[in-house]
């Protein structure tokens, strides 16, 4: 089966996401996926053959080139002719109907996000631009809805959110990719402490949180250290961070504007103690569940999370967060917490609810039906 993945703006060559849609639809025997969107690679590597791609943007690229991406894209995929067409971005949905219906393949809208949400809760776009963005995807999402085959939802609450109709629709959370076995562990023991905060750089995310509430437990405790990972896509607060973080050497900032290979975010996960997860009080936010809150558990991270009724519910199975409320908080108080528990007391079992695995049959399974 000839299947087409299409992005936009994200490299899908060493992402999350590569790893978890390319690389497991090509295991199939007789399966050639072709990635479109912005690339490193040129060719198929030797550990997979069957997984080729194509370029949709430069790097960098002009508000012209991205404007006509979606061009770009449907002429690759009538060239491609794909019997499985994946878009991983409500930016490609209206092309991808036009090829559905020249090439007769079955389409698939692999929901990573609220989109309408996003916008109206984050700060990136601001009155009339803001309304208006908002009302032209949903118009887009809402207008294409009877043409997609299967929605692939990254998080339970799509189904609600989004109205999606639920024959339709698979849940495929983005759990993790690798894990290690966990014993309980105490910050006492530690001589240096290494705090990590990966994925999106962003204010809504918690970054100045990560900041301020590392400087309060430094200045008490000379052992924490923080290690920033990710990718930020505001160019003004990137240059804002570089130079806060280049005045507090207890700071590790390895920041762009292009996502960073996923291969990094392992790395940094596998050296790291305890991994930030203080996203703020946002609508979009509150019934999500954090990539990274189940790649830090698999890797046996302890956590210092802002609270949500999902996360905090999720965290009392494997005691494993300390919950933080504002970076005014007393710090002397958190550090206390922070000394004297236990993290893992029962290890990171059960890890079958953290791992990708059990999705990838799930998504698999959707697949065949697809077919059928």
């Amino acid at each position: 089966m000839k299947i087409v993945i299409a992005s936009v703006l994200k490299p899908l060559d060493d992402t999350r996401h590569y790893h978890k849609l390319a690389k497991t639809l090509a295991e199939v025997p007789d399966n050639e996926v072709h990635v479109l969107a912005r690339q490193s690679k040129k060719e198929p590597t030797p550990e997979h053959p069957t997984i080729h791609f194509h370029s949709l943007l430069p790097v960098p690229y002009t508000s012209f080139q991205r404007s006509t991406a979606s061009f770009r894209f449907l002429r690759l995929v009538l060239q491609l002719e794909p019997e499985l067409l994946i878009v991983c971005t409500h930016e490609l949905l209206l092309m991808a109907t036009i090829a559905k219906y020249i090439t007769g393949c079955r389409l698939v809208y692999d929901v990573q996000e609220n989109y309408v949400l996003n916008i109206q809760s984050n700060e990136t776009y601001r009155g009339l631009k803001q309304k208006t963005a908002a009302i032209l995807v949903k118009i887009e999402e809402t207008w294409t809805r009877p043409f997609v085959d299967q929605f692939w939802l990254a998080e339970t609450c799509y189904l609600s959110e989004l109205a999606i109709p639920k024959d339709k629709a698979i849940v495929l959370q983005n759990k993790a990719l690798s894990y290690r076995h966990v014993n309980p562990f105490t910050l006492k023991e530690k001589s240096t402490i290494s705090l990590l905060f990966t994925g999106t750089v962003a204010e809504e995310t918690g970054i100045w949180e990560a900041f301020a509430l590392t400087e309060q437990l430094h200045n008490a405790d000379p052992r924490f250290e923080l290690h920033v990972r990710g990718c930020c896509h505001n160019r003004d607060l990137l240059r804002q961070l570089e130079k806060t973080a280049a005045s507090k050497p207890f700071v590790s900032f390895h920041v762009s504007t292009e996502p960073i290979p996923y291969s990094s975010i392992g790395q940094a996960i596998e050296k790291a103690d305890i991994g930030f997860v203080l996203y703020r009080p946002q609508d979009n936010f509150q019934d999500k569940m954090p990539t990274k809150v189940f790649e830090y558990t698999a890797m046996g991270l302890g956590i210092v999370s802002s609270f949500t009724l999902l996360l905090t519910n999720f965290y009392k199975l494997y005691q494993n967060a300390v919950l933080f409320h504002n970076e005014k908080s007393h710090v002397d108080l958190l550090l206390n917490e922070l000394n004297e528990k236990i993290f893992y007391p029962n290890e990171n079992e059960p890890l079958a609810p953290l791992l990708w695995e059990a999705e990838k049959g799930r998504m698999l399974e959707a697949v065949n039906r697809l077919f059928a």
